[in-house]
């Protein structure tokens, strides 16, 4: 109960089949074996997960689901008449945040949550065109009938009540993708690993919407790729525009990877939403450090995604807007991005921001994908049960040391 509580994963019921050790193995089934009431988890992937403490030598156990062990509903399902109803807003990750953060309140004031998502500019798609259902939430396109969308709460970050909570982080818990991204996925690590860094590089709007000096700097994501990572491992490359994928992918050379070139365009959101959320997991699953951008709740969210699976802590690798850094790049594309970041707070970039990718691009030479790798096409590789039972504990036991100071795994329930 405590493991679907705290990360929505949904309960199964059956029986736990034991053999009796004083029967014959020439006895009948029902004389040699026996089978006792028994709860466990399902991972949105739909993989059992039983974290019932058990001695050592019951580390193997058969389970049978069955009807005969009913599970206790949620306590959200008998309000399913009086949901929570917010309206999602702005690009994907400001989304996640609000809705996996609001689901966490609905459901522990018994409520369920039914989630407005409208696809526009800054989304260009639907939830569940990438994930799987949340269990307790809704998804509609308009709001329910006799609820005037002026009347409804817009969320566009984590509730105030866990922000900053370790609630959280394990908040992402429930956030998987559907088959075909999590096969997309996988396909882009195995090209990436074994072992391999990544950095998600937040440009256009955001440097309109963060003052100058609140930019990470070009020159902290080359720092990144020369100093703080192996000079053999690969780099993977998430970036919201063609200008800085360009950049990167010849900075890194041969050790750049992406999912598949970005085209150019004029439209707010250079990516499809498929695309974002693959970026999202395989910086998630990069084994050699992950580095993002300042003010970005994408990068924000890689982070907790890494948190969750003992990857990292929240603090990973995000350098300090202000130098020293010394771009690499010719003095004309220094100027360009020194002068972004060389204003005070209150005057805006005096030029564009792809303006000054632009000018970065225009420093290196025309700009080429030599670096870039395209997808791979390989088979969707098994489930691993024991790295989600790992991940599950990971964050039990975070959320048992916020509580407690302190944890026993054990003890997890």
């Amino acid at each position: 109960m405590r493991v679907r509580d705290r990360t929505g994963w949904a309960i199964v019921g059956g029986f736990a089949l034991f053999e009796r050790a004083n029967a014959s193995t020439e006895a009948s089934g029902s004389e040699r074996f026996t089978g006792v009431p028994h709860f466990w988890n399902m991972s949105p992937r739909g993989l059992w997960l039983d974290a019932t403490p058990r001695a050592p030598e019951q580390s193997r156990l058969v389970l049978i689901e069955s009807a005969l062990s009913e599970v206790p509903p949620p306590p959200y399902a008998a309000n399913a008449h009086s949901p929570m109803v917010v309206v999602a807003v702005e690009g994907l990750c400001n989304r996640l945040r609000a809705v996996l953060s609001y689901r966490i309140m609905a459901h522990e004031a018994g409520r369920p949550l039914v989630v407005v998502w409208k696809r526009d500019d800054y989304c260009p798609g639907y939830f569940l065109d990438v994930f799987v259902p949340i269990p307790g939430v809704r998804f509609v396109k308009t709001p329910p009938e006799g609820r005037p969308l002026s009347s409804l709460h817009v969320a566009t970050d984590t509730h105030a009540a866990i922000k900053d909570d370790p609630k959280e982080a394990y908040s992402y818990a429930v956030l998987s993708p559907n088959d075909a991204t999590r096969a997309a996925v996988a396909i882009q690590v195995k090209a990436c690993g074994p072992q391999y860094s990544a950095m998600h590089i937040r440009r256009t709007d955001l440097f309109t919407a963060l003052p100058a000096q609140k930019h990470t700097p070009a020159a902290a994501f080359e720092h990144f790729a020369d100093a703080l990572t192996s000079a053999k491992a690969n780099v993977f490359i998430a970036a919201d525009n063609a200008e800085s994928q360009h950049w990167m992918c010849e900075h890194c050379g041969g050790r750049a990877r992406v999912h598949k070139p970005i085209q150019a365009s004029g439209s707010l959101r250079q990516t499809a939403l498929q695309e974002a959320v693959i970026d999202l997991f395989v910086c998630a699953a990069a084994t050699d450090g992950f580095m993002g951008s300042n003010g970005s709740s994408f990068s924000d969210a890689i982070r907790s995604l890494r948190v969750l699976q003992g990857l990292a802590t929240m603090a990973e690798h995000r350098p300090p807007p202000t130098g020293p850094w010394t771009l690499s790049s010719t003095t004309a594309a220094t100027a360009a991005v020194t002068s972004l970041h060389s204003q005070p707070a209150v005057t805006p970039p005096p030029t564009p921001p792809l303006a000054v990718m632009k000018a970065v691009k225009a420093a290196h030479g025309k700009a080429t994908n030599t670096g870039a790798r395209p997808p791979f096409s390989g088979a969707k590789p098994d489930p691993d049960p024991e790295k989600e039972m790992a991940d599950l504990h990971t964050q039990m036991a975070a959320a048992e040391v916020a509580r407690t100071g302190s944890v026993d795994v054990n003890e997890l329930d």
